[in-house]
């Protein structure tokens, strides 16, 4: 073969060769370029998740710092001012019946048929009006209360629950969750928020229309809920979001209800019986549906 020839074909030859070695390096860069995309796009996933959860965490805390700063039964509104004192308007004879004149360093404040739960700083419990069938003084390192019925329950500050008064497998039931963050009762339901914001109940409500407790509440698909409201027909969670969710009787009524307080932003606190849904504001306003139970039948006003 000429010296010609064979100087082509190492030419040829290394210029494949730079060629190849020109694509594997375009490769890499490729690769390189995707996996640095990949690894942004984690880390923007990473900043975005924990922003949601500081958000979601801090509107826990806002409306942890809220709970229970207002509560509703029947005719009657009961507020826990800045100072730790607890002032009640509604029906002047429960006004008389529970005088809460001398309440001080109230955290929180609940509504029962007959009297008023109020909860000290330091995680003991005080009531006024006619007196309850059971002893509640002795509970200790309380962080929440609610009574619904005849029964009433306190969250302990380790995540547990205990009850006073209430049937024996339903208290059995409640006294075994763990990591509740948030809880409510109603006179045949208790609903606990727990610390991953999903919830879990015990108990069913009322269908006005059927006059009978048919609607069981034996599950409830929420998630981010940061804090919740019992009454006799429905459950109301307020979301990390701010928003009110709603789940209940299957009466045209309740749609309605449920489609009136849908609108409903920036609540930090929420409370609810039969007759209303009163839900506070961040900016200190309220917000309220009323509903008038007549005759098994909800009427708005």
């Amino acid at each position: 073969m000429s010296k010609e020839k064979k100087a082509g074909k190492q030419t040829q030859s290394s210029e494949s060769s730079m060629f190849d070695i020109l694509v594997d390096d375009e490769e890499k860069a490729r690769k390189q370029k995707e996996k640095e995309q990949i690894r942004q796009r984690q880390i923007e996933k990473e900043k975005h998740e924990k922003g949601l959860s500081e958000k979601t965490e801090n509107r826990f805390q806002e409306v942890k710092k809220t709970k229970g700063c207002i509560a509703v039964r029947d005719n009657n509104t009961a507020v826990v001012n800045p100072d730790g004192t607890v002032d009640i308007v509604g029906d002047t004879s429960f006004i008389r019946k529970c005088n809460t004149s001398d309440w001080r360093d109230i955290v929180q404040v609940n509504l029962a048929r007959e009297y008023v739960m109020g909860l000290k700083r330091d995680g003991t419990v005080v009531t006024a009006g006619s007196s309850p069938y059971y002893d509640i003084s002795k509970w200790r390192d309380i962080i929440a209360v609610s009574s619904g019925g005849s029964g009433s329950c306190g969250l302990k500050a380790d995540g547990t629950v205990v009850t006073a008064n209430y049937p024996g497998g339903k208290k059995d039931e409640i006294n075994r969750w763990q990591d509740i963050v948030a809880l409510s009762a109603g006179s045949f339901l208790t609903v606990g928020v727990k610390k991953d914001g999903t919830v879990v109940t015990s108990g069913h409500v009322l269908d006005p229309d059927a006059g009978k407790d048919n609607v069981e509440i034996s599950s409830l698909n929420w998630r981010d809920i940061v804090s919740v409201s019992v009454n006799d027909c429905d459950v109301v969670g307020i979301k990390s979001n701010g928003t009110v969710v709603i789940a209940g009787s299957k009466t045209v009524e309740h749609s309605e209800i449920a489609a009136s307080i849908a609108d409903w932003r920036d609540i930090i606190a929420i409370d609810s019986t039969a007759n209303c849904i009163v839900g506070l504001k961040r900016n200190g306003c309220f917000s309220r549906c009323h509903c008038l139970w007549k005759g098994g039948r909800f009427f708005r006003n």
